[in-house]
């Protein structure tokens, strides 16, 4: 009896040795996706997750690369052809933490696709097959949360850290701006952020000014912020539809700007008026139209050019359309109300001016030649109307010019003393503006921008790589 007593003791511990001993390793990018029976003794140590408590959640901290955060997680010691391999079923993106359900019947891997690189800590509960990934590299004092409306006005503390799931945002590379994007509620909104979940002592970014910032976003907002112990908002009330916003807040400057996402981003835009014989903006007269679009061009996708023969005998009258649906959709001009508004041209043949998501046209009694030049820019939304190729191609003054020297201080040569700057991103998000004729950008990571400087005259647009 002691005999069986004794192998029963030993039985007992084998399984439990047997339990506690399985393993997960993570194969992917970082790995080679060398599966865990290929991988040497040292790779097998450096990706496996293992339950030093024998409460089956398995862990491991490890540092992965920007642009490896690819893998699958695997049981045992196994191959590719194992039945016990584990993929993501979501999608997620990584700020602070991410909680994810895994499954072996998934075929969509483990990513993250803002991940810059950096320790993260990966606990995988076997009994419920849910992954949490906790970023390591961040504290949670570096990142801003959304408070206001769309949050439902939670105070940001760290019990109420659940409700700010979705609206937080974080410095990814360390330079001191923060990049995100939100929704807005149709029934207007309130907000500023919060840094830091900190209750009575948070610091809030606000506005820079003592009463509430109110504006909307059919277009951009660009302005200066303060931090402040109690919340003060940007707001708007009135908003007629719900949209979604993005926003740069550098830290450094103390700017942010916002700017929705109702721009238009199609291909084309349509010229409608008698050029085209008001053919109406429908698919009907595609065929019709195709001679009378503008085609969006290469350096930047909000900025649209075309090139027409017209007849300048008549009355030229004209507003642009960005899609084939009808008189009710899409509509640009030069004012909101329906009616023709007559303009003229300057000494060199050309008109500049805003645009405006509307119906009114422009109208001319007597353009001066044949050729109509058109240069749309829905991200400024500003036009250029020009009567000959040489007048297109010229800039609003022959001298303006700018220059980028090896400190990453951009130089504007213009004529008049009086000018002003805005600088955007590819994407069109505003980085920077001013009034001097020397930016400092140094803040700016290397990348393709554009610049607009205007005075009350005239507007030049160019481009520049910062290296």
């Amino acid at each position: 009896m002691r005999k069986i007593y004794f192998l029963g003791v030993v039985m007992s511990l084998l399984i439990g040795f047997s339990v506690s001993a399985d393993e997960y390793y993570i194969v992917g990018d970082m790995t080679g996706y060398n599966a865990p029976k290929d991988m040497s003794e040292i790779e097998r140590e450096k990706y496996a997750l293992t339950d030093e408590d024998g409460d089956s959640v398995y862990s491991l901290t490890i540092d992965i690369p920007q642009n490896k955060f690819n893998f699958v997680l695997f049981k045992g010691l196994t191959d590719w052809n194992s039945q016990d391999i584990y993929r993501a079923e979501e999608t997620f993106e990584l700020i602070d933490k991410a909680e994810i359900q895994l499954t072996k019947n998934m075929s969509q891997n483990i990513s993250c696709s803002n991940w810059i690189g950096g320790e993260v800590q990966l606990d995988f509960d076997a009994k419920t097959e849910r992954l949490k990934i906790y970023n390591k590299s961040i504290e949670s004092e570096d990142i801003l949360y959304l408070v206001g409306a769309p949050t439902g006005y939670v105070e940001p503390t760290i019990k109420n850290e659940d409700s700010f799931e979705n609206a937080k945002f974080i410095d990814a590379d360390g330079d001191g701006i923060f990049k995100g994007s939100f929704s807005i509620p149709i029934d207007g909104f309130e907000f500023c952020f919060a840094k830091g979940l900190n209750g009575d002592s948070t610091d809030y970014i606000v506005p820079d000014n003592a009463e509430v910032v109110k504006f909307d976003f059919d277009g951009k907002y660009f302005g200066t912020t303060d931090i402040a112990n109690t919340p003060r908002y940007w707001i708007n009330n009135e908003l007629e539809i719900a949209c979604r916003v993005t926003f740069i807040y550098d830290s450094t400057a103390n700017t942010i700007s916002f700017s929705s996402d109702t721009l238009n981003k199609s291909k084309y835009l349509y010229l409608i008026g008698t050029p085209s014989g008001w053919s109406a903006p429908t698919l009907d007269f595609e065929e019709t139209l195709k001679k009378w679009r503008l085609v969006n061009s290469e350096e930047n996708e909000y900025l649209y050019k075309g090139d027409f023969e017209i007849d300048n005998s008549q009355q030229l009258i004209f507003m642009f359309y960005g899609e084939l649906t009808g008189w009710d959709g899409g509509s640009y001009g030069c004012e909101v109300i329906d009616a023709p508004y007559e303009y003229e041209v300057d000494e060199n043949g050309i008109y500049r001016g805003t645009i405006v998501k509307g119906k009114g046209k422009w109208a001319f009694s007597q353009w001066p030649s044949s050729k109509l030049y058109v240069e749309v820019d829905l991200l400024n939304m500003l036009v250029k109307f020009s009567s000959s190729t040489a007048s297109v191609n010229k800039p609003c003054e022959d001298e303006t010019k700018i220059f980028l020297d090896s400190t990453k201080k951009l130089y504007i040569q213009a004529p008049r003393d009086k000018i002003e700057y805005e600088i955007y991103d590819i994407r069109g998000q505003l980085m920077i503006s001013g009034k001097e004729k020397v930016a400092n950008i140094r803040h700016l990571l290397p990348s393709i921008y554009f610049i607009k400087v205007f005075d009350e005259k005239n507007y030049y647009i160019s481009k520049f790589i910062v290296r």
